[in-house]
């Protein structure tokens, strides 16, 4: 039965999975990098020679378009899968962050600030489907829990860790393409767990729910 195909619900049937550790770990720099930007976002424009009304533009915007990251992941995770989908957020954040490595117009980063916030928007519809399709749907409401407590490190550490290498560096040039490095690792992290989630979408929870440990 499918209670035996994923052990038996507990907390620890699940975190002994391999695929619960790659999508906490590559999801986690995900949201991660997302909350850096938001928290420095102001700096990073007012570094670039904007004024300080023009970042708190930015962030309205980001936080403006985050609605339509959620219905628009969420139907691209609908068809093609909610770990393609979840990689594909991460590439479009890192090409977010290189627009910040040089001092660009206004245009450019009223573009970066829409997809942001529709980066950070789609990123809980997006492993929405990921659990549905890995975990089993009954399972959602403890695997959800499970995964936002295995990410809070990267949610809390990753902001802190932007400021402290912008105060050794003395620009935010470094801590910029550490978190691009960070979002290309991310998706290299989750690869493995597309063809999982693809014979996952094909078949019933109850045989594969548990197949990847």
């Amino acid at each position: 039965n499918e209670a035996a195909a994923v052990g038996d619900g507990s907390a620890e049937s699940f975190i002994e999975r391999r695929d619960f550790w790659l999508l906490a770990i590559g999801g986690g720099i995900i949201v991660g990098a997302g909350t850096m930007k938001i928290a420095h976002l102001v700096a990073i424009v007012t570094e670039q020679g904007h004024s300080i009304a023009t970042g708190t533009m930015l962030l309205a915007i980001s936080g403006g378009t985050g609605m339509i990251g959620s219905l628009l992941f969420g139907w691209l995770a609908d068809r093609i899968g909610g770990v393609p989908a979840l990689i594909l957020n991460a590439l479009v954040q890192c090409a977010t962050f290189f627009i910040l490595l040089a001092p660009v117009g206004i245009p450019l980063l009223v573009l970066d600030s829409a997809l942001i916030g529709a980066c950070g928007g789609g990123v809980m519809a997006v492993k929405g489907v990921i659990f549905g399709h890995l975990f089993g749907q009954r399972n959602f409401p403890r695997v959800f829990g499970l995964m936002s407590i295995a990410t809070l490190p990267f949610l809390f550490a990753m902001t802190p860790l932007a400021g402290l290498l912008y105060d050794h560096s003395g620009s935010y040039t470094l801590p910029v393409i550490v978190t691009i490095g960070l979002l290309a690792l991310a998706a290299v992290i989750l690869s493995p767990l597309i063809a999982v989630e693809r014979r996952a979408r094909g078949a019933p929870d109850i045989r594969l729910a548990g197949e990847f440990r």
